[in-house]
């Protein structure tokens, strides 16, 4: 018996160190890939990716709550000045004998700009919706832009426009105004 396992063990491991035929060798390394997901770590938690909900709850922590809340269906609109654009949605019609209709988005038209503000005396470095980037230029700058007191004013700043606003109100010579 113990004769029989031995020859078996030895049997197998013969057959495990024989080289494999190249074209074998290559699909097996193939196949079996390193894993690029990192299942412990060294480096501390100030490193790791902050998902939105947190970098939010980070920025808007030292000021006031936004009235209408952050924006649940077009979570980028958080970061940036929107003016309430966001994703639409309908049907891209055929102009031909038979009308077909199929599913189609509309994506807002975002650029990202540089634009000063004289009340922080400093380059902002924002993504802006052209539509807000004509009524910036229509209003005379970021700073009346956002200062604006209207509801739909504030209403369309988004989370971002009512932190700039902050900001803007808290400088003493703004604030004079």
């Amino acid at each position: 018996m113990s004769q029989l396992l031995t020859s078996f063990s030895t049997r197998s491991l013969c057959a495990a160190s024989k080289p494999q035929p190249p074209a074998l060798q290559h699909r097996i390394q193939r196949t079996i890939k390193p894993t690029s997901i990192r299942h412990f770590t060294s480096s501390s938690a100030v490193y790791a990716r902050i998902n939105s909900k947190r970098k939010l709850a980070q920025v808007h922590a030292t000021i006031p709550p936004y009235p209408h809340g952050a924006a649940r269906l077009y979570k980028q609109s958080n970061f940036g000045l929107y003016g309430g654009t966001r994703i639409r949605f309908g049907n891209q019609v055929t102009k031909g004998r038979w009308v077909k209709k199929s599913r189609r988005t509309w994506k807002p038209n975002v650029v990202r700009a540089g634009l000063y503000s004289e009340g922080l005396d400093e380059k902002l470095k924002l993504k802006v919706a052209t539509k807000v980037m004509r009524a910036i230029d229509k209003f005379g700058g970021v700073d009346e832009y956002v200062l604006g007191n209207k509801s739909g004013r504030i209403k369309k700043l988004g989370m971002k426009g009512w932190e700039l606003r902050w900001r803007l109100l808290n400088q003493p010579h703004v604030r004079d105004k």
